[in-house]
This record gives structure tokens, sequence and C-alpha cells, in this order.
């Protein structure tokens, strides 16, 4: 099973839009995909896939733990396309206790066996919860607008998703852990240094878990999509973060391409039809 997270720095980009096309583009051709509406709090994957608020949800699941899981999967009109829709009672991840989080990720890890591709719909932020997930696979997607502060969010989540691998690679009572807990970097928040001046003091405090973190660094792939462009000079901007990227995170990032604002899309979720149909 091919995990997807998708996620954006800021609200507001067209994450859901993103994720709720792609899983219909990849039930079209074949794949079996199931599509979680992480975004709690915030939850509108249902309105784009067409469906009114349903009566049971991620939030369900959460509120107790023991509920069949499968009992919160929602089947599609669109053969091989299920979701799982969220909760927006539910005030954020940042309110979810461990257990929930580690329940509700052994349970979509677990459909493994019905599903070829989970694609996750992050909330926006960098909080520790949402750069776990994002970090379920390396392959995730960012999605971000021309917009200063969409861009500039974008950037930082990826910062925090770095240092968030940096933070959890490093056992407890290692060296390395402990220059971390020093310098206070968890991986959530900004954070002022640039991993480039901060790794080799890691490697020649301790080297093993140095090598660990490199060895998960380079599983960490993640892509970009540029989404509400509506000129082709605002697609540049992608440049800057992948530059960024590479110059302060040691980083590199695969754009996969750019979104056209179009008048159609407003049609189609005012019509609850993915704007792909």
């Amino acid at each position: 099973m091919r995990i997807i997270p998708i996620a954006s720095g800021k609200g507001g980009v067209g994450k859901s839009l993103v994720a709720a096309n792609l899983g219909v583009a990849f039930a079209q051709a074949g794949q079996r995909v199931l599509i979680a509406d992480l975004d709690l709090g915030a939850s509108n994957l249902h309105l784009v896939l067409g469906y009114q608020s349903p009566q049971m949800g991620i939030g369900t699941f959460l509120n107790n733990t023991k509920t069949n899981f499968n009992n919160i999967i929602i089947d599609t009109d669109i053969r091989g396309l299920r979701f799982i829709p969220g909760d927006t009672e539910i005030p954020g991840l940042a309110n979810l206790r461990s257990y929930q989080l580690k329940s509700l990720v052994k349970n979509l890890i677990a459909m493994n066996d019905e599903t070829d591709i989970l694609i996750l719909d992050l909330g926006a932020g960098t909080h520790q919860s949402i750069l776990d997930f994002f970090l379920l696979s390396g392959r995730g997607i960012i999605v971000s607008a021309p917009a200063v502060t969409a861009v500039l969010n974008a950037y930082v989540f990826l910062k925090n998703t770095v240092f968030r691998l940096m933070f959890t690679s490093f056992p407890k009572n290692s060296k390395a852990r402990k220059y971390l807990e020093k310098l206070k970097i968890d991986g959530s928040g900004p954070q002022k240094l640039y991993l480039p001046k901060l790794l080799p003091e890691i490697q020649r405090v301790d080297k093993t878990s140095y090598n660990y973190f490199m060895s998960q660094m380079n599983r960490l792939k993640p892509r970009l999509i540029m989404n509400m462009v509506n000129e082709p000079k605002e697609a540049d901007v992608a440049m800057k973060i992948r530059r960024s990227c590479e110059e302060y995170l040691d980083l590199k990032i695969e754009h996969l391409g750019v979104i056209y604002n179009d008048s159609l899309q407003d049609i189609a979720l005012a019509s609850r039809l993915p704007i792909t149909l």
C-alpha cells in the first residue's frame, strides 16, 4: 500500500481539492483508493467529494477507539474509491491523546490488504501529530499557493518536518537527543538553526545517531504542487521553495507542477462533483 500524505503550511490553498481529485484519478486508473480526512476541526473533504456531513467519521472512532474502524469508511459512487470523513466538532489534532493517534495509525495501516493507495488529507500547520502523519511516507505532497504567506508556510512546514524527523531518529538517552533538547529542538515551532550548520556538530557528538538520521533523510523526498496560479510567472515561486530547502535543509523536493485558478472549480463544488469528473 502506497501512503500519500498531503499537507500545507497554510489553510485554504486547496489541499482537500488535490486529495479528493488525486483519489478520483487513481481510482479511475484501476487502483483501490482510500482517502482519510485528518484535517480534524476543519474537515471538508466530504464536500469536495459531493457528500453532506456524514453521521460517522474519524471523530466517532477517536471518541471510542473500540469502534469497528470499517464502520466509518464510506463507499463512494466511484468504483474503487472509499473515504473516511473527519469531524468538524473535534478541535484539531493538538487535543488528541497519544493512544488515540497510535490507534488511528494502526487501523489505517491495517487497510493494507484491501487498499492500493492511502491518501491522507492532513490539517494545516506544523503540530507534531501532523508532522508525524506526514512522515508515515517519504513521498508526501506539499500544496502551496503563490501568495507570500503560503510560500513561507510551505517552507516552514518542510523545515519542521526535517527537525521532527531528526528528533524522532535519536534514541531518548543518546548524546544527539540531549544535544537537541539543549537547543530546544523537538520538531515543532520555528527553528532559527540551519541544518547544514547543525549536522557537523551532531556527527561529532554522536556519529551512530547521525548516520541513522542521514539514512532516514535519504528516504524523505517530498513533492510540491503550486495551486491557485493565475499566470505562468507566479509558478516561479516554486523554485524559491526548492532552493531554500536545498540550501538550508539539505532537502531536495520534486515540483510536480501547477494548478491554475479555474471558475469551473466553484461550479463543480456547488454541484457536489469532483472537478475531474
